[in-house]
C-alpha cells in the first residue's frame, strides 16, 4: 500500500527532491560513490559540522553550501528550522542534499527529517554512511564481533534527550547522570556495547553497567577522532575508564566500547602502527589542490593540517565577459587549462544560464586528466585532451593546428601565463576570459596560535611564494623559529633554494614534481 503522502504525483513532480546522505566518519575516502554522485548534482547542500572539506569540494559548481552543524550545547540552526529549510528549498524545484556525519539513521535524526519530508509530499532518498559506531572501533583494532568473544552488539546513545525536563544542559567537563532511556539491566548482559555521544556522562554510564552486573574488570576503551591521523585511543576497564579518560583529557567526539573484544586491540591496532601515524603534517596548498595528497597522507596515518597559502576568488566580469557567457553557444571551442578554471567558469555560467544545453555545439578541450575530470563531473564531454598535459601540448593538438578560424573561449586565471593563447591566437579567433584570481591567504589567529602551541612534525611547501605566505602569518622571527623546529618537505629545487636562503633546510626535496614523490620522501626520511 502506497503512503498517503505520495498520492498527489503531480505535486511531487512539480517540486524538487531531497537526498539525506551519510558522509561517514570524517574521511573523504569513506564516502560512498552514491554520495559523491548526488553532491555533484546538488543545487544546495546543508551540511553538518564534521564533514571532510574534500566532500564539500565535490559539490556541483552551482551548489550553495549551507552550514547547519551541531555540537554539544550549541546548534547553528535548531532541528525544526533545518527541516523547514529542506522542505522550503525542495518546493522551489531544487535538488537538495542534506549531508550528515556518519549514517543518517544511526542517532543522526535522519528519520525525523524523512518523516517531515514525507508529510510535506517531498520526494526523497536516503544514502547510508559508515557510522562512527563501526568505524572508530575498527580503526582502533577492536572487532565488534568475534567468535571467541561475542555473538551480539548493542549500540546506544549516552546522550539523554535534552527536551526532558530533568536534564541539565551540557557543560564541558561537568559529568551528567546516566540516560534514563536505557534498560541498563538488559544492556549489562550484552557482550559488546558501543556508546555514542556518551563522554559527558561516561562515569555515570559505567557505574550503571557495574550496578547492573557488568564485571568491574570488563575491558573498555574510548576512541577519539577514529580513522584520522589525530586518533587517540585509551584502554582500561569498566571500573577505571572514567578516571583514565579524565587523566588523558579526552573529549568529544569519541566512541566508547565495552567488552572482551577490546583486548584484541593489543594485537590488531593496525591504524596506529602506520608509518606516519599521529605526525602532524601541514600542507600549504589550496584545499581543492589537496585531495590526492591528503588521501595519500591519511593512508599512512598522518594528521593533516590544511594551511592554504592562497585562496582563489571569482573575478567580477566586465561587460565583454558577461556578453561572452551570454553568447556562449556561438563558440566552437571552450578550452580549459586547469580544473579550477572549469569550476569558476561554471559558477559564472550558471549565473546566466540554467541548462548546459545552452552551450550548443561548443566542444571541450582539457589540458590534463584533472581538468578533464572536472569537465566530466559537470556532465560535459571531452573532445580534446593532449598526451602532454601542458598548455603547449594542448596548443599542438591537431584540432587547433590543422584548421583556422575557430572561435575559442579560454576561461583562465588573472595571472595566467598565456602559453595557449600565444600559440594559437594567430590561427583562431580567441577570447581570454578571466574568471578567477589568486590571493595570499592569512590564517585565523586561532589557527596560528594552535600551530605555535602544538608544533607540527612536517610542513610541506610547493613554491617559494608559499613559504613567504606561510611566514607572513607570524610576527618577526616567530615563523622562522617554528620552521627550524620542524622538518620541511618541498617540491622543486627552486623552493629548496628559497628555504635555504632563509636559513632553513629542507629534509625532503621531492625527486619529481608530484605528490607521490613527496610522500615517498616523507616515508624514506629517518625518524627523529
Amino acid at each position: 500500500m502506497k503512503s498517503k503522502h505520495y498520492t498527489d504525483k503531480r505535486k511531487a513532480k512539480a517540486s524538487g527532491r531531497v537526498a539525506i546522505v551519510g558522509a561517514g566518519p570524517g574521511r573523504f575516502d569513506l564516502l560512498t560513490l552514491r554520495a559523491i554522485e548526488l553532491l555533484r548534482r546538488a543545487d544546495i547542500v546543508f551540511h553538518d559540522r564534521l564533514i571532510p572539506a574534500a566532500a564539500l569540494q565535490e559539490a556541483a559548481p552551482k551548489a550553495e553550501l549551507v552550514y547547519v552543524g551541531k555540537k554539544a550545547s550549541y546548534h547553528t540552526l535548531p532541528q525544526d528550522e533545518i527541516t523547514r529549510r529542506l522542505i522550503e528549498e525542495a518546493k522551489t524545484g531544487k535538488f537538495v542534499v542534506r549531508l550528515k556525519g556518519g549514517d543518517p539513521f544511526i542517532f543522526g535524526r535522519g528519520g525525523e527529517e524523512c518523516e517531515a519530508l514525507a508529510k510535506a509530499g517531498i520526494l526523497f532518498e536516503v544514502v547510508p554512511g559508515i557510522s562512527s559506531a563501526f568505524a572508530a572501533p575498527l580503526f582502533a583494532g577492536i572487532p565488534l564481533t568475534h567468535r571467541r568473544y561475542t555473538p551480539n552488539i548493542a549500540i546506544i546513545t549516552g546522550h539523554e534527550n535534552p527536551e526532558k525536563s530533568n536534564q541539565l544542559p551540557y557543560q564541558s567537563g561537568v559529568e551528567r547522570q546516566a540516560s534514563e532511556w536505557v534498560d541498563w539491566a538488559a544492556l549489562a548482559c550484552m557482550d559488546t556495547i558501543v556508546i555514542l555521544m556518551g563522554m559527558g556522562n561516561l562515569r555515570a554510564n559505567m557505574d550503571k553497567l557495574m550496578a547492573n552486573g557488568k564485571p568491574i574488570n570488563t575491558p573498555a576503551a574510548v576512541v577519539r577522532w577514529g580513522g584520522l591521523g589525530k586518533q587517540k585511543s585509551v584502554f582500561a576497564t569498566v571500573g577505571t575508564l572514567a578516571d583514565v579518560v579524565k587523566k588523558s583529557a579526552l573529549k568529544s567526539p569519541a566512541v566508547i566500547v565495552v567488552g572482551g573484544v577490546v583486548e584484541l586491540a593489543k594485537d590488531i591496532n593496525w591504524f596506529e602502527r602506520l608509518p606516519l601515524f599521529g605526525q602532524r603534517v601541514v600542507v600549504t596548498r589550496s584545499p581543492d589542490d589537496n585531495c590526492e595528497l591528503v588521501r595519500k597522507l591519511e593512508e599512512i596515518g598522518a594528521a593533516v593540517i590544511e594551511w592554504p597559502s592562497y585562496e582563489y576568488q571569482r573575478v567580477n566580469l566586465k561587460a565583454d565577459g558577461k556578453r561572452a557567457i551570454a553568447k556562449i553557444g556561438t563558440y566552437d571551442w571552450l578550452v580549459f587549462t586547469s580544473a579550477r578554471a572549469v569550476k569558476f567558469f561554471l559558477k559564472e555560467f550558471y549565473r546566466q544560464h540554467s541548462d548546459v544545453r545552452v552551450l550548443g555545439q561548443a566542444k571541450m578541450a582539457a589540458v590534463g586528466a584533472k581538468t578533464a575530470e572536472a569537465i566530466k563531473a559537470a556532465g560535459l564531454w571531452i573532445d580534446c585532451q593532449p598526451k602532454m598535459a601542458t598548455s603547449a601540448g594542448l596548443a599542438k593538438c591537431p584540432e587547433f593546428t590543422r584548421t583556422r578560424g575557430f572561435k575559442i573561449l579560454l576561461p583562465q586565471a588573472a595571472d595566467a601565463r598565456g602559453e595557449f593563447a600565444a600559440a594559437v591566437g594567430h590561427r583562431h579567433q580567441l577570447t581570454s576570459l578571466t574568471v578567477y584570481c589568486k590571493k595570499n591567504r592569512r590564517q585565523s589567529d586561532k589557527a596560528v596560535a594552535e600551530l605555535k602551541n602544538k608544533n607540527a612534525d612536517w610542513v610541506l611547501f610547493f613554491s617559494p611564494s608559499a613559504v613567504d605566505s606561510f611566514l607572513a602569518n607570524f610576527e618577526g622571527e616567530e615563523g622562522i623559529t617554528l620552521l627550524k623546529k620542524t622538518r620541511l618537505a618541498v617540491i622543486g629545487q627552486t623552493t629548496a633554494a628559497h628555504v635555504k636562503m632563509l636559513g632553513l633546510a629542507a629534509t625532503v626535496v621531492a625527486k619529481r614534481p608530484d605528490v607521490g614523490a613527496l610522500v615517498t620522501g616523507l616515508l624514506m626520511s629517518p625518524a627523529d
